[in-house]
């Protein structure tokens, strides 16, 4: 388990350096730029413990700007402007390097025309050689790769005539003793190694302070570029991490650590097994930590272990490889590493903090059991992971074999008690929320109760008042039933009589839809209904439209009346033409029988109204101006007392039927 607190402090010892990176970048421009920006002012940005260390860099950097005007800077005006920093500024001379006649760091002048001074060049800046230029034995033929410290040629080797990898300090001439005590370091560590799947060291030497190591030249492509192409098929994944895993393993029981272990350090040779290189950060157990400074975050962010992140030298060891092992399988299975982020911090921060996404959720053809493997890797605790490559290599071989692997998963439980370890603020303030809501609930289980006991009152009336009404609902089904029973009687005593009105309303109440719900209707309601359909025959064919038609009150007359102003008698029963009535009103528009059947009634576009004797078809009566404009209706009244008479015009009048006098207006 990383501890909280160094954590915490390698986090703010990494963001400390990017600032301070970024302050002297900013420095240097304003040199660059011709505005010789004073050191005062970069010294106001930082805080007090800060300023010894931005000072450290800022002092030779101006000292080498102002030597490079032509100007003699000394050391003891430097002490007037930083007296509390003697040391330092004894220090930013030292690193200047003078000609045999130039200024040392006591402050002597320089003798007039001497060379001008210029400090040492910072680890990054480069010293790339030309192609064809000849290193020691080797003539370099193309650069094939390059990286934060160093630069890779393809080379032939003159004496033994082969193409080999040549490998140089990236900044040359210009490397200090710090890049070229680390670059022997890592030619020391691979010349150590001899293993198959480990890239093999020929020679290490110098040429013109040059530093250089020739290794054997692997022509395949990296991880790197085999995963750009999206996931491996798991098993091929699982083959390659357990080869590496086994190389990785030779290279702990030498005593070197990787550290770097990354797609882009695996390459493949020809027959496609895979080969690790750059040992540029690796160590020896216990030996060499003092390569690392305070601070400094090595490695590749997303493939970094946590205890690396936050650069816990004594943390670092054979467990931060196989958490590297299992963050290049973790990339090989999904296609992406376990974390990354907009920037190298906010990776930093997720490997420090969060848990990878389980590989099956980006790539669910990955198996359940190569998925524990790659997690036991990754596992934030070194003494949480797989106990060495060995084992990552041998859980792999089951996992190929088809046997069954020794790693479990972690549950949930224990993914939240790690999480709690990891985060203590957070775990308190989570129990904390945790109980309050423990007390919440019982509050409201309690109130709960009670209104469980009040509702289950009104569960007990509302059952009750759900009886009541299906007893009254039942009742009104009797009553409905009772009434259709009554309404099907009426109707067939109707039929009887010939009122097929009645009978019509009587069937027409209890169809559904009607305001019925239920459908009562049986045998009795279906054959009074077809009691009422009567088979139609075509009793009149004419050319000009009938407008109105009615049947005299005994049925055996039915009268047709239209545009061309004739009135037609037919058979009530046979539809057989009985007599024809030309009334000459121009159209007649409606016609009315007397109550006794004996007359008929007639009105017509000249707005006359006339009353015809149905036997003879001759006039009785005529009144000229029923209406002023149209007639539309006439009809009489039961007690033929009054024939009433309506038309295009809004008025009603009323007429004796035996006379034709007016009797009145509505």
């Amino acid at each position: 388990m990383v501890d909280e607190s160094h954590i915490e402090k390698g986090e703010h010892e990494y963001l400390w350096l990017v600032r301070l990176n970024q302050i002297c970048d900013r420095f240097e421009r304003g040199w660059q730029g011709g505005a010789a920006p004073p050191i005062e002012d970069a010294l106001g940005d930082v805080s007090e413990t800060q300023r010894a260390e931005l000072l450290a860099q800022l002092l030779p950097l101006e000292i080498e700007y102002r030597c490079n005007r032509g100007e003699t800077p000394r050391p003891d005006h430097y002490m007037v402007r930083f007296p509390e920093y003697p040391e330092l500024v004894a220090a930013a001379f030292r690193e200047v390097t003078p000609d045999e006649h130039g200024i040392d760091w006591n402050g002597e002048s320089q003798p007039a025309g001497a060379t001008r001074i210029h400090r040492r060049r910072k680890p990054g800046r480069v010293s790339v050689l030309p192609i064809n230029t000849r290193v020691g034995d080797y003539e370099l033929l193309e650069e094939i790769g390059r990286g934060g410290m160093g630069i890779v040629y393809k080379a032939r080797q003159i004496s033994l005539d082969r193409i080999v990898a040549v490998k140089m300090i990236l900044s040359g001439e210009f490397a200090d003793a710090h890049e070229i005590e680390r670059f022997r370091t890592e030619a020391k560590a691979a010349a150590s190694l001899k293993h198959s799947n480990i890239v093999a060291i020929f020679e290490v030497g110098e040429e013109a302070g040059r530093h250089f190591f020739s290794m054997e030249l692997i022509e395949g492509a990296s991880l790197a570029d085999v995963q750009a192409a999206g996931p491996l098929p798991p098993r091929e994944a699982a083959r390659l991490i357990a080869t590496v895993a086994e190389a990785v393993h030779y290279a702990h029981t030498r005593g070197v650590i990787h550290r770097d272990l990354k797609p882009a350090n695996v390459l493949l040779d020809q027959g496609g097994q895979p080969q690790i290189t750059d040992f540029g950060l690796a160590r020896r157990f216990e030996l060499d930590s003092h390569l690392t400074s305070t601070g400094q975050v090595l490695g590749t962010s997303s493939f970094i272990p946590p205890e690396q992140a936050v650069n816990d030298a004594a943390a670092i060891g054979p467990a931060s490889d196989v958490y590297s092992l299992g963050a290049l399988l973790y990339t090989l299975l999904t296609g992406r590493p376990p974390f990354q982020a907009a920037s190298f911090v906010e990776t930093l921060n997720q490997v420090i903090d969060r848990d990878p996404i389980s590989p099956r959720l980006l790539n669910p053809a990955v198996p359940r059991d190569l998925e524990t493997i790659c997690l036991k890797c990754l596992e934030k605790a070194p003494a949480q992971r797989c106990s060495s490559a060995a084992e990552i290599a041998a859980e792999l071989g089951r996992f190929l074999r088809h046997e069954p692997i020794r790693s479990r998963r972690i549950g949930p439980v224990s993914h939240t008690w790690r999480w709690c370890k990891r985060r203590p603020a957070w775990a308190a303030l989570v129990t904390f929320a945790a109980a309050g809501i423990v007390l919440f609930g019982t509050g409201l289980f309690l109130h709960h109760r009670d209104l469980s006991a009040a509702n289950g009152r009104l569960i007990e009336k509302a059952a009750e008042a759900r009886l009541a009404q299906e007893n009254a609902e039942r009742h009104e089904q009797h009553a409905q039933d009772l009434l259709y029973a009554t309404d099907m009687h009426l109707a067939a005593v109707a039929l009887k009589a010939h009122d097929t009105r009645t009978v019509t309303e009587l069937l027409n109440r209890h169809r559904p839809g009607n305001g019925e719900q239920v459908d009562r209707r049986g045998f009795e309601w279906h054959y009074l209904n077809r009691q009422m359909v009567v088979p139609h025959q075509t009793i009149m064919a004419q050319k000009e439209p009938a407008y109105f038609v009615c049947y005299s009150p005994d049925h055996r007359l039915l009268a047709a009346a239209g545009k061309d102003a004739v009135v037609r008698l037919f058979d009530g029963d046979t539809g057989e033409p009985v007599r024809e009535i030309i009334t000459g009103q121009i159209e007649v528009n409606g016609v009315a029988f007397t109550p006794d059947g004996t007359e008929l009634a007639t009105a017509g576009d000249d707005g006359s109204a006339c009353v015809w004797d149905v036997k003879t078809g001759r006039a009785r009566l005529t009144i000229a101006k029923a209406n002023l404009e149209k007639a539309f209706q006439v009809v009489f009244t039961p007690d033929m007392r009054l024939l009433v008479c309506c038309g295009e015009d809004p008025v009603i009048r009323l007429f004796d039927p035996a006379t034709g006098d007016a009797k009145g207006e509505l």
